[in-house]
């Protein structure tokens, strides 16, 4: 029987991370990777195929399209994309070229991550609150819902949430087989790393923790011919839960060593975006200088603090270790990187860090009323991170000079990944619905969030089908929104913007939107890319709109 008095604490908490999951994953655009997931799940449920997206694990996929199958939504299986595997294009024509609406494609993709985001939360809260109590669970909690990359996953269709879970799980049934013994907490510890690595390879840290804490940390000091051998369940259980799950699938041989290679490749595919300059070769231990512009503060903060006084306590010193080095393997990456690579391949650390939270009970076991004086300065700290709301992959920490101006640092998954047009969307309702030009990167299409607009210099995966309509002299109020990921990629179009005017808003911390009404130089400067990328009746609605005394407009 539940105790609901004692559980009323964390239900609140866990209630509230599903509402601003639900939210969020109703008022964000699929991100870029995002749009590739869902399609080529269903199209694998569908076909028995595993030929589509084959770069990354295909378990998060699957997940993903399952509730699709109540809809049973046409995929676009005798187009080009999917004759040639091009999982972007399927992504696209299957989203916003369907039968069903592309909102509630998305939103339906997105319920498994936050489903299992709220039992990574019951997960966590049960095992603080057996270590110590229902306090320490809370605090757990409190600093769950204070990191953004957990608030991220939980509402969106990437490869991240399925994984945190699995990985929690093989921590937890490790230290199960710590402390019982019982070999079948080993076994099942392997198969569900297995399982998390089948979500994504990020989940690779695993496999160092268990080893270093079966050789040098097991608490019953067996023979160490019985440590190898608990190793060796670890490494080849993983490997078979891998093969086993990939193999049957029609392509899966080919699928599997493509997961294999790009275990050594991934953190060279793509060029990194640093502070201000796009690279092909940026040091690897720079991750660590984006991971710390990207922490939340307070939860960095509370939860090394936490590890401490825990340390200090020498109690509960197996789940300790546990959380310890999952953290510190997580943090390890870029030694074994060749350049440096998104956050969010970091990210498993935060796992031990919330976690190590717990032991801020200790200092307090006496007077149990204090804790909440820690509670209101963490909360206190962490109100930045819900002012970014629903955008929280795009958070940064006052490190950086907060959200707004992370563009100037990352990009991509750890800035715009397109999912920002809802924000857009809200703010030129807001202001009238003003004729829009844009230049927008990502993977959405704006017209299905009710944006319509001239493309300006857009490397989004609409533009290849779009045509502009014919254009008017006499529109009296223009604005003008670039995405930032627009800036970075494309500094010598836009380095005049930025240098001659200021925007009037962001939108979702990755729209620089501006008025340019009354602005002949803007038309001027949007001239110039218009005849240089081959588009000559825009340039000449720009020459002749920049020539257009204001005035004539107000009549």
């Amino acid at each position: 029987m539940v105790n609901l008095q004692k559980w009323w604490v964390p239900l609140l908490l866990i209630l509230l991370q599903a509402g601003i999951a639900i939210h969020a994953a109703r008022h964000l655009s699929p991100t870029w990777d995002e749009i590739a997931y869902p399609a080529a799940g269903l199209a694998q449920l569908k076909t028995g195929e595993l030929t589509l997206n084959t770069v990354n694990p295909f378990l998060s996929k699957l997940i993903y399209a399952a509730p699709l199958l109540f809809l049973n939504p046409p995929l676009p299986l005798d187009s080009t994309a999917w004759k040639k595997k091009d999982e972007y294009r399927l992504g696209f024509l299957f989203t916003f070229r369907n039968s069903y609406a592309a909102q509630t494609l998305i939103f339906l993709s997105r319920l498994p991550p936050i489903f299992l985001s709220c039992l990574l939360m019951v997960l966590l809260y049960q095992w603080m609150r057996s270590l110590w109590s229902e306090t320490a669970g809370a605090i757990t909690l409190l600093l769950y819902l204070g990191t953004p990359v957990f608030l991220s996953r939980a509402s969106l269709a990437q490869l991240e949430m399925p994984m945190y879970f699995l990985m929690l799980s093989a921590l937890w049934c490790h230290h199960q087989w710590f402390e019982t013994g019982r070999l079948s907490y080993l076994m099942w510890s392997g198969f569900i790393t297995g399982l998390a690595l089948l979500c994504k390879l990020a989940a690779l840290p695993l496999i160092p923790t268990f080893i270093l804490l079966n050789l040098l940390f097991h608490p019953k000091n067996p023979p160490y011919r019985f440590r190898i051998g608990a190793i060796g369940i670890l490494i080849i259980v993983p490997f078979l839960t891998i093969a086993l799950g990939t193999l049957p699938w029609k392509g899966g041989a080919l699928a599997f060593i493509q997961m294999i290679r790009n275990l050594f490749t991934f953190d060279t595919i793509l060029p990194f975006y640093w502070a201000g300059e796009t690279r092909i070769n940026t040091h690897s231990f720079i991750s660590w200088a984006a991971l710390l512009l990207k922490a939340p503060l307070a939860v960095l903060t509370f939860g090394i603090a936490g590890g401490l006084f825990w340390l200090k306590s020498k109690q509960n010193r197996g789940a300790f270790l546990h959380f310890f080095f999952l953290s510190l393997i997580s943090l390890c990456g870029p030694f074994f990187f060749r350049n440096a690579v998104s956050t969010i391949q970091l990210s498993p650390f935060y796992l031990g860090i919330v976690a190590l939270a717990g032991g801020w009970v200790i200092p307090f076991q006496k007077k149990k009323r204090w804790i909440i004086l820690p509670g209101i300065v963490f909360l206190a700290g962490s109100t930045d991170i819900f002012f970014v709301h629903p955008n929280y992959g795009a958070y940064f920490n006052a490190l950086a000079g907060g959200s707004n101006k992370g563009f100037h640092w990352l990009a991509d998954s750890d800035q715009d990944w397109g999912q920002s047009l809802p924000a857009l969307a809200e703010l030129l309702k807001a202001q009238g619905s003003p004729f829009l030009i844009l230049a927008y990167s990502g993977s959405g299409d704006p017209a299905a969030y009710g944006i319509q607009y001239q493309d300006l210099l857009s490397p989004a995966l609409v533009t290849r089908e779009r045509r502009d309509a014919p254009l008017s002299l006499d529109t009296k109020k223009i604005y003008l929104a670039v995405g930032t990921k627009v800036l970075q990629s494309e500094p010598l179009y836009f380095d005049w913007l930025l240098n001659n005017e200021e925007p009037m808003a962001v939108a979702g911390q990755t729209f620089f939107v501006y008025d340019i009404s009354n602005k002949p130089k803007a038309f001027n400067w949007m001239e110039g890319i218009y005849r240089e990328t081959g588009r000559p009746a825009q340039a000449l609605w720009c020459s002749r709109r920049a020539r257009q005394p204001f005035s004539s407009l107000l009549k």
